[in-house]
């Protein structure tokens, strides 16, 4: 939200048709911030959201919170590279880092952060359950340093960091199982994965926690509302490793939610917007011109 200051700089400046605010987190719900620092953020992005002409809000959450300011805004969630991560479902190679460790592999991918991931959940699964192999993809943010070097203590929890992105599916297939083992608290409510839909387009079994973003798929994969519940999950899915378990569901739905669709929706979207301001700024000419017609008269 404070980029609207270069924004309407820009577009005074080059001239603009739409301008358009794609709201994706809550910034004021990110840990650290003080007290002024989060009445400033509400502050300025609630000015953004009445000044824009368009609100793009990635999560249920975040469009209930706008739509209140503004009617000019859409839910339109993350999406998938499919063609990418389906390769999963093809005879293609396994990395030979995942090969180096034992089955059964619960695997993540995505930023290694203190805000997003549950470290006491992947210590609890890792202590429960030490024959397991816990891999973890991606860069790992400074402030998580602490927290990983504590995890790798773990024989079995393995940080492979961070990867190229179209070798990733050489990676997950792998994987017996992908996690989502997110906290759930305000800030990750207003969130909407896209490592989900990446799990989904490779058909394989899913586990995450209780977060908005999961709960809109709970009938094809796996949700868990406790550690407990997490571990129970994963020793379920183990346990039925030769049994498909809505695999077919999980890629027509990734397929369902590719980029290329949600561009396709992202352009009608702006298209019906652009049409609006037109049609608003021809009958203002038209009013204009009435009224000059008639002061003529």
């Amino acid at each position: 939200p404070h980029n609207l200051a270069l924004a309407k700089k820009l577009s005074s400046t080059f001239g603009k048709s739409l301008l358009c605010y794609d709201s994706t987190d809550d910034w004021s719900k990110f840990p650290g911030l003080s007290e002024w620092r989060v009445k400033q953020i509400q502050k300025s992005e609630k000015s953004v959201i009445k000044e824009v002409d368009v609100v793009l809000a990635v999560s249920e959450t975040l469009y209930k919170k706008a739509k209140d300011i503004n009617p000019n805004t859409f839910n339109l969630p993350n999406a998938t590279s499919f063609e990418n991560f389906n390769k999963v479902t093809q005879d293609i190679q396994v990395a030979p880092e995942i090969l180096a460790c034992p089955e059964p592999r619960i695997g993540y991918v995505g930023k290694v952060t203190p805000w997003r991931l549950d470290f006491d959940l992947i210590k609890y699964i890792a202590q429960s359950r030490p024959k397991w192999s816990i891999i973890m993809i991606g860069p790992i943010h400074t402030h998580a340093k602490a927290l990983v070097k504590e995890l790798s203590k773990f024989k079995n929890i393995v940080f492979l960091g961070p990867k190229k992105y179209y070798s990733l599916p050489n990676y997950i297939k792998g994987f017996n199982i992908c996690v989502l083992p997110h906290k759930v608290d305000a800030l990750t409510e207003s969130m909407d994965p896209i490592k989900l839909y990446d799990y989904m387009a490779t058909g394989k079994p899913i586990v995450a926690t209780g977060i908005s973003g999961a709960l809109k798929f709970e009938n094809i994969i796996k949700i868990a509302n406790s550690k407990e519940e997490f571990l129970s999950s994963l020793d379920e899915i183990c346990a039925k490793s030769n049994v498909e378990q809505n695999t077919s569901e999980r890629i027509t739905i990734a397929k369902n939610n590719s980029w290329m669709n949600r561009t396709d929706q992202l352009i009608d979207i702006l298209r019906d917007a652009l049409n609006r301001r037109t049609t608003s700024k021809t009958i203002v000419k038209n009013k204009e011109e009435s009224g000059q017609t008639k002061k003529i008269l």
